[in-house]
């Protein structure tokens, strides 16, 4: 039985200390960045008991200069893997007082008949020396391997890997190599590196980094420019998010500087053809680096980094993606690139194959069939596998979205574009973990459902949780030593309880039945979401008090957002609730939402306590407006408080304001670009009364013009045919639009029956695709669109969205639903037609 006492031990492995830093094998005196066996002014300290040792690793040696394992007078034979030799015990000297010279001879010659095979074997093997990469401290053997250079930047300078590498020597034992912008390890903080081993290509074995499944890893730590420590860990179990399931072992290191190498015996560690490293460095408890490419002793590296053409959840062009190809080490040659998709027949990247230059980036697009898919369709694209000649590591997020425009609800689906009208409450306090730093929140509810909405700060990443759930300190003054671990030798096991770095959301829940006093609410339901790397691992609702588990709920989250949505019938209520949410990390630092109120989507009723925001405060929108509360009067001025209530879109180039009263919807444009009145300038509303998303106009869809804000406006409303031009024969029921210069800046309004927007006796939650073309004559002619980036006034299709809301009702429809963006400027040479 391995019996170990630790009194005040930090980050101990196994034993009794003294003198022990962090707990690293061996009783020691004076040792310094040693492991195992007692030294003597050891230098690079690797174990052994050493007399003018110079770059020595392992066991005693006289004079002996680059050696490595035995005891060994001058002599290199016997050297095994470059690394480590045998542990040496130190001999008790003889009494030739207490034994007879007749003992003596007998056991003289004893020793020559057990050493004559011995130096037999050393013998015929005198030429299989060790050649190459050897953990020595001098680095100069690194410098016919190729490196792979970091192009990121930490803030923390002597945590900044500036190049790094892996190699074999003719043991093949593996080596490691990293150096840093400043000198390993100067501070009084504990720094470390990390290197993770994915050794089977398989993401779904192994502990679960930055998209690879990590076999073996390893860890090299110190502070005051000396490494007190060096493992390296085999993983073990099923649970891929588990710390504790690493089994530790010793490994061998060296640090001169600013540079860094690892040793790795070879029987220690399987390592197929398919594998690759992953580098990072650390302080304290939190990563300082993540090197973006990972590397294979046998092949170049290639990073793939994904940027999404979605804007805001919306997708409207072909153009999906685009996709940047970096090589590193050696030119790449990348044949092809698959994708996992949804939503889509079909996706498509230019330009295959391709040689990508070392140090190099090619950027390739990817297409899919967009534009022709109904607003709301969700597409969700991604690499799954690239086929390539390097070791190749994906970055960047999924396309994932809505084309051309948002659906009619909420959908827990991971891409966000139907929360993009939802007014969202602002959370101000500030927490130092950016992965559950809450910045906004919201919550609506219908009938049947509720949903929750959060992101986290821009610089963290929702359930990023962290890679190294772990902190390291310096020790205390005095700690009794641990027995010597060997390297390669494994730990002795012991159970240890789960450790993981996932981050947990906790949404509480007052539905007005019984429940927990909980930040002054009485919480009856608990949705608890938690995750690591970006990915949930759990998504379940108790009930409270006693956190009974009711079921799994709908959960899904991408970049710094989280969308949450779970059955009424399961906590019992179907009209407004109480509610707060709770993100809080490994450490347990929390962030805390305040207390809030849902919006029922159905009633528009709202329960006790803080009034919620204004659901589409801030867009195009009508939230509470059946009945003006002034007259409106179209003259294209906006008068004092003749606007009031209504619902805003603030763009770059203009503004829009929407209110209705139940017959007419009035509109007013403010066009902050355009400061010059002209007879030429125009501003055009196009309907869709029956949201067919047409590809050409049809009868019952609707145009309505407002020409010449310079004090000669003519007003002009069209049909559709089927065609491509607008039918003016049409002759609408009594309307009216006017435009002019209003405080420095072009004014439209319009008054226009809602049965010309609509169709006839709308109804709560009634869609029409809407579009806005506003045309600036001035200079070089130039049009304003609202409904979608790519806006075409005969091709229905590419409008965006507006829906009737009357007061208190279907609040969490969208009013405007942008197909991607607001607006979009776009030049032309010439003024077309309308039309």
């Amino acid at each position: 039985m391995n019996r170990k006492k630790a009194n005040g031990m930090t980050n101990g492995l196994g034993g009794r200390t003294n003198g022990m830093t962090n707990g690293l094998g061996g009783r020691t005196n004076g040792l310094t960045n040693g492991l195992g066996g007692r030294t003597n002014g050891l230098t690079n300290g690797l174990g052994g008991r050493t007399n003018g040792l110079t770059n020595g690793l392992g066991g005693r040696t006289n004079g002996m200069t680059y050696g490595l394992g035995g005891r060994t007078n001058g002599m290199t034979n016997g050297l095994t893997n470059g690394l480590g030799g045998i542990p040496i015990l130190r001999s008790r000297r003889l009494d030739e007082n207490a034994i007879s010279p007749s003992r003596i001879s007998l056991v003289l010659i004893v020793t020559i008949i057990l050493l004559v095979p011995i130096i037999f074997l050393i013998m015929s093997n005198t030429n299989q020396t060790v050649s190459g990469l050897r953990v020595d401290g001098d680095f100069s053997d690194w410098e016919e391997v190729a490196m792979t250079v970091d192009p990121n930047q930490c803030a923390i300078a002597s945590l900044d890997i500036v190049d790094y590498a892996v190699g074999l020597n003719s043991a093949d034992s593996i080596f490691i190599y990293a150096s840093t912008r400043e000198n390993w390890m100067t501070g009084s903080v504990v720094d470390s590196l990390y290197v993770f081993i994915d050794a089977d290509d398989n993401r779904g074995t192994g502990y679960s980094v930055e998209g690879m499944g990590a076999d073996y890893a390893v860890d090299v730590y110190g502070w005051s420019g000396a490494i007190k420590g060096k493992q390296m860990g085999v993983f073990s179990g099923q649970d891929q998010n588990n710390w504790s399931a690493w089994n530790w072992r010793g490994a061998y290191a060296a640090i001169s500087l600013n540079h860094m190498e690892i040793g790795l015996p070879r029987t220690s560690i399987l390592l197929p053809s398919a594998h690759s490293f992953l580098f990072m460095t650390k302080r304290g408890d939190t990563v300082a680096e993540i090197c973006d490419a990972k590397i294979a002793l046998d092949r170049g590296a290639l990073v793939v980094r994904q940027i999404p053409g979605n804007i805001n959840g919306i997708i409207s062009a072909n153009k999906v993606m685009g996709l940047e190809f970096t090589a590193f080490g050696s030119p790449v040659d990348v044949t092809s690139v698959d994708f996992s998709y949804s939503g889509v027949g079909s996706v498509t990247v230019s330009g295959l194959p391709v040689i990508v230059p070392a140090g190099t980036t090619v950027t390739l697009d990817v297409t899919a069939p967009i534009t022709g898919l109904a607003n709301g369709t969700f597409v969700d694209i991604g690499v799954s596998i690239v086929t390539s000649t390097g070791v190749s590591s994906t970055l960047g997020h999924r396309m994932t979205a809505y084309a051309n425009g948002p659906p009619a609800a909420i959908s827990i689906d991971g891409a966000f574009g139907d929360w993009n009208f939802i007014a969202k409450s602002n959370d101000f306090d500030l927490t130092t973990n950016p992965n559950i730093d809450i910045d906004k929140f919201a919550a609506v509810n219908s009938v049947t459902q509720a949903f929750f909405y959060l992101k986290v700060n821009d610089a963290g990443e929702m359930l990023g949780g962290s890679i190294i759930p772990a902190v390291r300190t310096t020790p205390a003054e005095s700690v009794e030593p641990v027995e010597p671990v060997e390297p390669g030798t494994p730990s002795s096991p012991a159970p240890l309880k789960k450790v993981s770095g996932e981050d947990i959301t906790r949404i509480y829940i007052d539905t007005g039945i019984g429940g927990q006093n909980i930040n002054g609410i009485s919480a009856n339901g608990l949705i608890e979401i938690k995750g690591q790397g970006g990915k949930i691992t759990s998504q379940k609702l108790y009930s409270l008090p006693g956190k009974t588990f009711i079921a799994n709920v709908n959960a899904a989250n991408l970049d710094r957002e989280l969308e949450v949505g779970v059955a009424l019938n399961l906590i019992g209520n179907n009209s407004s609730m109480q509610y707060f949410i709770e993100s809080t990390d490994w450490r347990n630092d929390v962030d805390r939402t305040d207390v809030a109120s849902t919006v029922n989507v159905v009633t528009g009723t709202r329960g006790t306590g803080p009034e919620p925001p204004e659901l589409f405060a801030g867009t195009l929108s009508y939230i509470s407006a059946p009945t003006l509360s002034n007259t409106i009067t179209i003259n294209g001025a906006i008068g004092s408080g003749e606007w009031d209530n209504a619902n805003l879109y603030d763009g770059s180039n203009f503004d829009i304001y929407v209110l209705q009263d139940g017959t007419n919807l009035y509109v007013a444009v403010v066009v902050s670009a355009d400061v010059a009145a002209n007879a030429d300038d125009y501003c055009a509303l196009f309907f869709d009364t029956d949201h067919g998303a047409e590809a050409l106009p049809q009868v019952e869809d609707r145009q309505f013009n407002a020409t010449g804000p310079d004090g000669s406006v003519t007003v002009e409303d069209y049909d559709g045919d089927n065609t491509a031009v607008w039918d003016s024969t049409y002759v609408a029921p009594p309307w009216n639009a006017q435009g002019a210069i209003d405080g420095g800046k072009i004014v439209y309004e319009f008054s226009i029956p809602v049965t010309e927007v609509w169709g006839s006796s709308p109804i709560a939650g009634d869609r029409a695709g809407f579009a806005i073309d506003i045309y600036d004559a001035d200079g070089t002619p130039t049009h304003y669109y609202w409904g979608g980036a790519s806006v075409s006034t005969t091709d229905l299709a590419t409008w965006g969205d507006i829906v009737y809301v009357p007061e208190f009702s279907t609040f969490a429809v969208p009013i405007i639903i942008c197909c991607t963006i607001p607006f979009i400027a776009i030049r032309i040479k010439r003024r077309p037609r309308h039309g």
